[in-house]
């Protein structure tokens, strides 16, 4: 997906800055507000690279999630619940009827790997090209990093405050296959739902976070 460049297009870059700051001013209290915006954006992309307009649609839970108010409101805590629910229902467990969870982990090199890489699903990647996690945009991962970001919280010692026991195994799956089982509204990429990695990949990153050789527990 990338910037369709028309002729108009500075004219559309204003009339998107325009809408935003009246949707800003009036806290979308309108509809209509946010559907033009919709309507703008999408005319401003074309697919490119195997990346789809079905980027720019919003699915149920991002809707809710991007109404004001909707954190405040009975009716929307009720749908924030029942997409939890939902979420923790999808989740799929490493196949293979391993015989226990630790059986789970993978190779916490391979998940670092993972882990610091940005690639995937973005237009100026190859078609084909296997996706990182990205995790170093949100997460401080290692004690001796110096960049990483902030969005998230800090997993350093993750598996020292987790032991990998079977019920921490389970809930640290869960997070990285649909963080929405946990909130409706996390930003945390939904790397096993939607499948953006794949159940190898999950595995790595789950040794990553838990193994107790690994960078994040040293």
């Amino acid at each position: 997906m990338r910037f369709v460049e028309p002729q108009g297009r500075a004219r559309r870059c204003r009339a998107l800055a325009g809408l935003a700051l009246s949707c800003l001013v009036t806290a979308c209290a309108t509809r209509n507000a946010a559907d033009a915006i919709a309507t703008e954006l999408a005319q401003s992309f074309e697919a490119q690279s195997g990346v789809m307009l079905d980027r720019l649609q919003q699915s149920p839970d991002q809707a809710l999630c991007s109404e004001p108010g909707a954190a405040a409101s009975s009716a929307s805590l009720a749908q924030r619940r029942a997409i939890e629910r939902a979420a923790r229902d999808g989740v799929r467990f490493p196949s293979g009827a391993p015989p226990s969870p630790q059986a789970w982990l993978g190779d916490w090199r391979r998940g670092e790997r993972i882990a610091q890489s940005g690639v995937g699903l973005q237009t100026s990647d190859r078609p084909g090209t296997e996706a990182g996690g990205n995790c170093y945009g949100c997460h401080r991962l290692a004690p001796t990093e110096i960049a990483y970001g902030t969005l998230g919280p800090s997993l350093t010692g993750y598996g020292l405050r987790h032991p990998p026991d079977e019920a921490g195994l389970r809930d640290t799956w869960i997070r990285l296959f649909d963080s929405h089982a946990f909130d409706a509204c996390s930003v945390m990429p939904r790397f096993g739902a939607r499948g953006i990695l794949s159940e190898e990949q999950l595995r790595d990153l789950l040794a990553l976070l838990l193994d107790p050789q690994s960078p994040v527990n040293r």
